[in-house]
């Protein structure tokens, strides 16, 4: 996301009807998050943090344990 070759070009970011609402806000949420990092080793504990949140989300519109 940061990669300045892809810097200033348009994207899409697809948001399946089949998923619960919460599930694709998340993903945005941590999407919009990402502006800034630098991958320099220094957001490791973030990185991880939103993985922990992203994983809970699925897990509560599922129910189940993925």
């Amino acid at each position: 996301m940061t990669d300045k070759r892809i810097q200033g070009m348009p994207a899409v970011l697809e948001t399946p009807s089949f998923e619960k609402n919460e599930v694709w806000a998340k993903e945005i949420e941590i999407l919009n998050g990402m502006t800034g990092l630098v991958d320099d080793g220094g957001d490791n504990e973030r990185i991880l943090s939103w993985d922990v949140e992203i994983k809970a989300v699925v897990k509560n519109a599922n129910g189940t344990s993925k």
